[in-house]
């Protein structure tokens, strides 16, 4: 580890920790070999998909999609069977308890509505994701009465009495009245309640609609043309104090109203964004775990024997068929019948090996420092009780209920509800658009501020909230998710006779090429650097390794005893300039041969060797005497000691007393050069001069010798 020293061990997805954060879950096994320098493979983690088999002819809608309406009833001119749209398949996401789909609902869409493959893709997207979200019931049973009053127009100048519409809302009236989940008496979801209030105003022959916007969290009421519709009487869950009356200037009458009851799907079992995408290239359906990584899982399972299935099969290649139209699909032996019911299933279970990666990280926005003491109970009112919230793709408005004593529990549970209500407007009327599920709302103490995490976990994810400024929320950066990735760890090999050999790492801490033993990789597998790396951090600062290395010792034949090298690395670096070697010792030469001798002023003789090694050898020693110059010479430049010279007085050259030694100048070292030199050309002088006296000589002696001739 660069900051501890501490030995590194890595996980399955390329992660590393030192030995003290990972010492208590290391086991004695073998494993795999990895090299720090191998963890190269980066990957992006996945979701578990599947997908079914063929769909055709979802690609355009000019001349392909589906058109729902169908499959309805009322279809003209061959009506057609609804219940092919019910229950289509059963979905299970990351180990939920599955839940079945059905696409019933789309046969209210206009005839000749077609749904392309993206547009089917979209709706089962956001069907699945409202089954395994956060939603809640409605539960009337405080306020299970509604009495609308309608006031019809003037006829003839003549103004006729209002009417009471009366509408019980506890689930108990309808045609035929709905069925409540016994788990949740009392209590009905969004489709339930509308149908049981629309049953009950027809019932009443008011010709009076009522329709539930999941964007707006409002039901629409619309009366025929002229008249007037209120509400006299206090139902608090649809938003009336004391009385309310429909707008002049509109044709209807709106009611805020959204489900405060019991969460339909609980928390344990909730799951979140995700996905389905019609693939046009092979024209099959493709459905994805919200969450990625190993721990991920989904499961589809249908029974050949469900009238769905053709459907299914058919449009949505949920099942794929031989020519012979038997369906083919991995088959639950346990579920096998009379040999007419079998479940087929689509599915990819959580894995213990490396092959999706991790989980992704969601969106966390935080906001600013509050501005008031949450202490104690404070007050929302209506100047800050609005917030603009967006997640992902749907974005709204949340309306905390003003209230005089909020703590802070309270006001995050509210906020947290309220943005977790949040859905977007469908594609087409009659479409499910998506939903906002899993936001966390939480209060960070260290910021004083509030903190928002999104419930879905990839790129994609996205999350703000604007508020007022008490709240530290009007001006905060929006935040974004982010896609894991992941490093597949590469086993390190060896190359023998041109072949690479995997290497393992046995339970003694040695290297092997042998697999014998190997079953599977531990949590923690210690992390190696290649054989003669060193690595070095960003300040070109030596990281690895600290301690240097160690040879194997090599022990000397014939008990000549042992030869042991450390190599010391903790002066190398790293830096962007040219190599060059900074300092250079050793303690260790070959043989070598004497290649020559130095002689120093103070007489200390070396040697130099050709391994480039030096010795000293000796030191000459000089001599003086109390009166040199009673020496007696005996020849040349030796001499006798005598008794007018004194005893001979060794001593070291440069000491008091004592001249130095030159070296290369032994030979003459009694000859004064210069004065040898001067005497010389003295000498050359004179015999240059004699010369020219006896060529003067000869010269006046031929001279006379002609002239007596």
């Amino acid at each position: 580890d660069t900051t501890t020293g501490e030995p590194l061990y890595v996980n399955k997805y390329g992660e590393l920790k030192p030995l003290s954060q990972v010492s208590d879950l290391l086991v004695n096994q073998k494993t795999e070999k990895f090299a720090l320098t191998d963890l190269t493979d980066v990957r992006t983690s996945a979701p578990a998909s599947v997908s079914g088999g063929l769909a055709p002819n979802l690609t355009t809608l000019s001349s392909d999609g589906i058109d729902f309406s169908t499959y309805s009833a009322a279809a003209l001119p061959t009506p057609g069977d609804p219940t092919q749209l019910q229950n289509l398949f059963s979905i299970s996401i990351d180990g939920s308890p599955s839940k079945a789909i059905s696409l019933d609902y789309l046969t209210k869409l206009p005839a000749g509505t077609r749904l392309s493959g993206a547009q089917i893709a979209q709706e089962l997207q956001n069907n699945i994701n409202r089954q395994f979200g956060n939603e809640r019931l409605f539960n009337f049973s405080a306020n299970k009465n509604l009495i609308l009053t309608a006031q019809g127009p003037s006829v003839g100048g003549v103004v006729p009495a209002p009417t009471a519409v009366p509408l019980l809302l506890d689930g108990t009236v309808g045609n035929p009245p709905p069925t409540l989940d016994p788990t949740h008496p009392g209590q009905m979801t969004i489709e339930q309640a509308t149908k049981t209030i629309n049953d009950q105003l027809v019932a009443s022959g008011s010709n009076i609609t009522a329709v539930y916007d999941p964007a707006l969290q409002t039901f629409t009421f619309t009366p025929p043309v002229g008249t007037m519709l209120s509400v006299n009487t206090p139902n608090a869950l649809m938003g009336v104090t004391t009385s309310i009356k429909q707008d002049p200037n509109q044709t209807a009458l709106t009611l805020t109203a959204y489900p405060q009851g019991d969460l339909i799907t609980p928390v344990k079992d909730q799951r979140y964004g995700a996905t389905v995408t019609y693939d046009s290239v092979n024209q099959k359906f493709v459905f994805a775990s919200g969450s990625t990584g190993d721990t991920s899982s989904i499961k589809i399972a249908l029974k050949s024997s469900d009238l769905g299935n053709a459907f299914a099969r058919d449009k949505l290649g949920l099942i794929e068929s031989d020519p012979n139209g038997n369906a083919i699909g991995a088959v639950d032996p346990g579920t096998v019948g009379n040999g007419n019911v079998k479940t087929v299933t689509y599915s990819i279970d959580k894995s213990d090996t490396a092959v999706r990666g991790t989980q992704s990280i969601p969106a966390t926005m935080t906001g600013s420092a509050i501005g008031i003491n949450l202490n104690q109970n404070f007050e929302v009112n209506a100047s800050n009780n609005k917030f603009v919230v967006s997640v992902d793709d749907v974005k709204g408005t949340v309306i905390i209920p003003p209230l005089p004593n909020y703590t802070l529990d309270s006001f995050v549970q509210a906020l947290q509800d309220g943005i977790n209500r949040l859905k977007g407007p469908p594609a087409l009327n009659g479409l499910t658009g998506s939903s906002v599920s899993g936001v966390k709302v939480s209060y960070d103490p260290v910021k004083n501020a509030l903190s928002f995490t999104s419930g879905t976990a990839s790129t994609n994810s996205f999350i703000k909230v604007s508020g007022d400024s008490v709240w530290g929320l009007s001006n905060v950066t929006a935040a974004r998710g982010a896609t894991s990735t992941w490093i597949k760890p590469t086993q390190s090999t060896v190359t023998s006779s041109g072949t690479p050999v995997s290497q393992y790492i046995d339970a003694f801490g040695k290297e092997t090429s042998s697999a014998t033993g190997f079953s599977a990789l531990p949590a923690w597998s210690p992390i190696y650097l290649n054989k003669g790396e060193l690595t070095f951090d960003t300040g070109g600062n030596l990281v690895s390794p600290k301690g240097g290395a160690k040879l194997d010792t090599v022990f000397l034949p014939n008990g000549k005893g042992s030869l042991t090298i450390n190599i010391d690395y903790t002066k190398s670096t790293q830096f962007s300039s040219p190599y060059a070697v900074l300092s250079q010792s050793q303690d260790g030469a070959p043989e070598g041969d004497l290649v020559g001798v130095a002689v120093g002023t103070d007489g200390l003789v070396q040697c130099s060797y050709s391994n480039g090694s030096q010795n000293s050898l000796g030191k000459v020693v000089l001599v003086n005497f109390a009166n040199p110059a009673g020496l007696r010479q005996i020849g040349d430049a030796s001499f006798y000691a005598s008794s007018s010279s004194g005893v001979a007085k060794l001593g070291e050259a440069g000491s008091a007393g004592y001249g130095t030694v030159k070296s290369g100048a032994t030979e003459n070292a009694n000859v004064d050069l210069t004065q040898e030199l001067v005497d010389l050309i003295t000498e050359q002088r004179n015999f240059q001069a004699n010369a020219k006296a006896i060529e003067t000589d000869t010269t006046l002696t031929q001279t006379i010798i002609q002239i007596r001739a």
